[in-house]
């Protein structure tokens, strides 16, 4: 490996860093800079100080690496010994000790007769590690110093706003019919607790109208059912408006449920009552 060729990416990297400083500036000082333009700035100038810190890194190793070479070198020349050298990738998998040179690596302490190699870690390992420090480098800067993306916590706040002012959105005019089992259970839920007393546990009507026939007073598709749960139904029949004890996903939610009732022909349901509903 070229010592050289490092020390010179390393420059390159740093002189990278370097001519990013005045952008970064110019963007931190509110200089006219979109935000898509200034996260761009922000992920390169910490892909540069992770890459240059890198660089040196491995520039120091090398030098390292090559110091103790030429150490072993001499000593095996001075005791006369033949350096016994692995194959490349030998020293890729592990870097040890060969087992003709392990007395040079013996250390001093003895327990009970047992002693120690002192043999470096593997060079993969060491790649792993200096690969786990450029991502902590680039988490922290990315979620912590720029705060160019929010962490778990505000994350999920922000979804669930979101999900919330979409919530918020629904309507009679825009309602659509739920079929997810989320959706449902939640619409079985609220009609459990807040339905039953007059439509009957399973939908088949008491003071109310039986909802698992075809027949409907204000209409029969995802948006009238909807209309009557947020508006009530019709005036001095008892069921009152819920639009302000229910959120309009609730809405959603029961009255999509309500639907799932057509058709199951419950015992002791309540006759008919109003017109046939055919979708259109």
């Amino acid at each position: 490996m070229n010592t050289k060729a490092f020390k010179y990416k390393a420059v390159a990297a740093m002189a990278l860093l370097m001519g990013m400083m005045p952008e970064l500036a110019f963007a931190q000082s509110g200089g006219g800079l979109d935000e898509a333009t200034a996260l761009k700035i922000m992920l390169g100038l910490t892909t540069a100080i992770s890459l240059g810190v890198l660089l040196v890194a491995i520039f120091t190793l090398k030098v390292v690496n090559t110091v103790m070479q030429q150490e072993a070198e001499k000593k095996a020349e001075a005791e006369g010994k033949e350096l016994v050298r692995q194959s490349w990738w030998w020293g890729i998998a592990n870097e040890a000790v060969p087992i003709e040179q392990e007395e040079e690596i013996l250390l001093d302490h003895n327990y009970d007769g047992i002693q120690e190699l002192d043999n470096h870690l593997p060079p993969w390992w060491k790649a792993l590690f200096a690969a786990t420090v450029v991502f902590g480098v680039i988490y922290v800067g990315v979620y912590h110093v720029f705060n160019l993306a929010p962490l778990s916590g505000k994350a999920y706040d922000i979804e669930m706003a979101e999900a919330a002012l979409k919530a918020a959105d629904i309507d009679e005019s825009n309602v659509t019919l739920l079929t997810d089992d989320a959706g449902l259970t939640r619409g079985e839920e609220i009609f459990v607790g807040k339905c039953v007393v007059c439509h009957g546990k399973q939908g088949e009507g008491k003071i109310g109208p039986n909802l698992t026939d075809e027949y409907w007073i204000h209409g029969g598709g995802i948006k009238d059912v909807f209309k009557v749960v947020k508006d009530g139904g019709r005036p001095g029949k008892g069921m009152i408006s819920w639009k302000k004890q229910l959120s309009a996903k609730d809405m959603q939610a029961v009255s999509s449920y309500i639907l799932t009732l057509q058709g199951t022909n419950p015992p002791n349901a309540k006759e008919a009552e109003g017109e046939k509903y055919v979708a259109n």
